[in-house]
């Protein structure tokens, strides 16, 4: 028998459905490496964002946010990143409740207000 052995065989050195092994791929040593390195870049990523929530969380401590402080306990992050969602919404309305006090926006769209840390809008 020649060509193709069937569909029990495929590349990647795992045991087939026969319970035979799968030739070995040229390449295996290669794609397992390939496949370490991606974990550690993965591992590196995941650490470093992890280190940027606690950095944000103690800086929102240390500024007085109610609710904030460093945790890694899943249901206290959501309900941290809850609050950050509800701040903004926040913001965004008492900004836009600022423009259209300024008489900004509408049909002739004149330059927009920018907001200070408090939501009040700044004239540009």
């Amino acid at each position: 028998m020649g060509g193709y052995p069937g569909p029990e065989w495929a590349i990647g050195g795992l045991v087939s459905p026969t319970s035979r092994p799968y030739p070995p791929s040229p390449t295996a040593g290669v794609e397992h490496w390939l496949r370490e390195e991606q974990q550690a870049v993965h591992q590196k990523i995941v650490l470093e964002l992890d280190r940027n929530v606690a950095d944000q969380q103690s800086t929102l401590e240390k500024v007085g946010v109610a609710g904030f402080y460093v945790t890694t306990n899943p249901q206290e992050l959501m309900l941290q990143m809850n609050l950050l969602e509800l701040i903004r919404k926040l913001q965004q309305r008492g900004c836009q409740a600022g423009k259209a006090s300024l008489g900004l926006g509408g049909r002739w769209l004149l330059p927009a207000a920018q907001c200070d840390q408090e939501g009040s809008p700044v004239l540009p």
